[in-house]
């Protein structure tokens, strides 16, 4: 007998566009840089901070909204955007920061809302063990607190202890950066520096002797003004609020689980903590757990997401979703429903939609060598350090896509010649990086629509669609002439303030789905019925000669195929 079958697929198409220009220009590693164009959407390495930085692990750097460098640092240094270093964020001169470059997030650089011209570098210093032990003197000592050569564990994860190193734990402070000083090339403001911020018992001697561990993140407050400046200790998360009064220096405070016991630090503190764009959620890497000062206790850490209120500043809703592991880098895809973790040497994702967040998880990626940081960029993809090539990152190239269909590539991007990544990635306000311009209907002939994602309120917008074509509707739909791609800008108004968000839309050719082949089954059993696979249809069957990584994503296509199922 035959069987007539009708194959529907459909697809429909919605397109995120990251366009805020503040993460567009990355520099960390060794000499190495990134530079995201956010009106062409392209990425080019950049090696103008050869001989700048050097960093084992934690970077931060800011731009203007327009993409233009302002500053970077290592936690330490502070240069400005001609790759010189600041007058009064000198380190070696004794005029630096208080961060560490050996620190996971050294430093995340913070806006001061209300003033365009400040900017506030938050830094977290590297809590070593041999500081510790000297603590209150200067380290580095043994646990009987006697002084040391040198630090013990120069060798040990993360590269070698800086040979620069203060001897103290300094653990979590502030510092303000003046863009007017220096020439219109910005200063380290002398009056503001390093100020220190609480994140510790300070009755605890031993919570004084390391006060921090090594995470940091940022993001925007509910009201689109402000924003939180997060870090975790022990068992407490502390939330800092930056307006345009300044530095709040009472935070928020929640006790979360899991208990994180300093008995095991410096190693203990490693680790990322990364919020979601759209503030909602927070993810915190824990490397190890250890009870057992300066020593590696592998697969003792963990993975954990809490649930983050951006209005208030608290924490809930904890979910342990990776333990007994070792969690480095983590980050959010741009829609915030998908988390990665680089987990020694996987990463891993979770669907952060699903009913068990925690069994949802997917290796993506697997290999050998440790996999370290993991960063959202301004163009919606995520960004890897992988130590099994140095010279380039990992891409993932649609991490809003669930499983493997995330587009895991090694070494997906190389870096200048002469540069290096080791183990760090800056870290930005994480608001920075949602989806602001989306795109729905992106085929020729469609009338593509388009809304914007963003938590600045306004009074008008204006729209420019690329082709000469303007709107001021809110969420307004174009039809484009022509395939192509075009340049979409959103200008925001809100009182005497405008701000434009510029990207790019690609409308795409209609594609052309062949016929088919018809597909012949033998019914062993003579039940009616019989299993076939469609994995047996290539991609040039359908599609000739069009490209199937372009064409899968938005083919909309109707496939009428004939199955004979023949009797035994």
């Amino acid at each position: 007998m035959k069987k007539l079958f009708t194959l529907i697929i459909l697809v429909f198409i919605s397109i995120e566009i990251n366009a805020q220009g503040e993460a567009s220009n990355w520099y960390f590693g060794n000499g190495a840089g990134l530079i995201f164009d956010i009106n062409t959407g392209t990425v080019t390495a950049d090696n103008s901070a050869i001989n700048t930085i050097n960093t084992t692990e934690g970077c931060s750097s800011i731009s203007d909204p327009n993409g233009n460098l302002l500053f970077y640092t290592d936690g330490r240094n502070v240069w400005d955007a001609n790759h010189q270093i600041m007058p009064n964020g000198d380190y070696n001169a004794g005029l630096g920061l208080l961060g560490d470059p050996s620190s996971t997030s050294s430093a995340v650089i913070v806006p001061k809302p209300g003033n365009t011209d400040q900017y506030y570098i938050f830094t977290v210093d590297e809590p070593h063990h041999n500081n510790s032990w000297a603590y209150p003197n200067q380290g580095p000592a043994n646990s009987a607190g006697t002084p040391l050569a040198q630090y013990d564990d120069n060798n040990g994860f993360g590269g070698s202890v800086p040979a620069v190193d203060d001897g103290f734990n300094n653990g979590f402070n502030y510092t303000l950066v003046d863009l007017t000083l220096n020439g219109g090339m910005g200063d380290v403001v002398s009056t503001e520096k390093n100020v220190h911020l609480e994140t510790y018992d300070p009755s605890d001697e031993n919570q004084i002797s390391y006060k921090c561990a090594e995470k940091i993140t940022a993001v925007e407050h509910a009201d689109g003004q402000s924003y939180w400046v997060i870090t975790q200790f022990i068992d407490t998360v502390y939330a800092f609020r930056v307006d345009s009064s300044g530095v709040n220096t009472t935070p928020v405070t929640t006790q979360i689980a899991p208990n994180i016991s300093t008995s095991g630090y410096r190693r203990n503190a490693i680790g990322y903590m990364k919020s979601s764009p759209d503030g909602s959620k927070i993810a915190v890497c824990h490397n190890q757990n250890g009870t057992v000062e300066g020593s590696a206790q592998n697969n003792s850490g963990s993975f954990w997401l809490y649930d983050f209120d951006n209005a208030t500043g608290t924490v809930n809703n904890e979910q342990g979703l990776l333990l007994s592991t070792t969690a480095y880098g983590a980050d959010f895809s741009a829609d915030s429903n998908k988390l990665y973790v680089s987990n020694s040497t996987r990463i891993i994702q979770f669907d952060l939609e699903a009913a068990n967040i925690a069994a949802s998880q997917t290796i993506v990626h697997q290999q050998s060598n440790f996999l370290g940081a993991i960063q959202l960029g301004p163009d919606g993809k995520i960004y890897i350090c992988n130590t099994a090539s140095s010279n380039t990152l990992d891409v993932i190239n649609a991490p809003n896509e669930l499983g493997v269909a995330c587009d895991y590539q090694t070494s997906g991007i190389a870096l200048s010649l002469g540069t290096n990544a080791t183990l760090g990635l800056p870290p930005f306000i994480q608001s920075f990086l949602i989806a602001v311009i989306e795109s729905e209907n992106v085929c020729f002939g469609d009338a593509t629509q388009f809304t914007i994602d963003s938590s600045e309120t306004y009074d008008s917008i204006l729209w420019d669609f690329g082709d000469s074509n303007t709107s001021i509707d809110d969420s307004p739909i174009h039809t484009y002439g022509a395939p192509g791609t075009y340049t979409v800008s959103a200008t925001l108004t809100a009182g005497s303030e405008v701000r434009t968000f510029n990207s790019t839309v690609t409308i795409f050719e209609v594609p052309v789905a062949n016929q088919a082949n018809d597909i012949d089954v033998c019914d062993d059993n003579n039940d009616g019925f019989s299993s076939f696979n469609f994995s047996v249809l290539t991609d040039s069957e359908i599609l000739g000669t069009q490209n199937p990584s372009t064409l899968i994503l938005i083919i909309l296509l109707l496939l009428t195929m004939q199955i004979t199922i023949k009797t035994a």
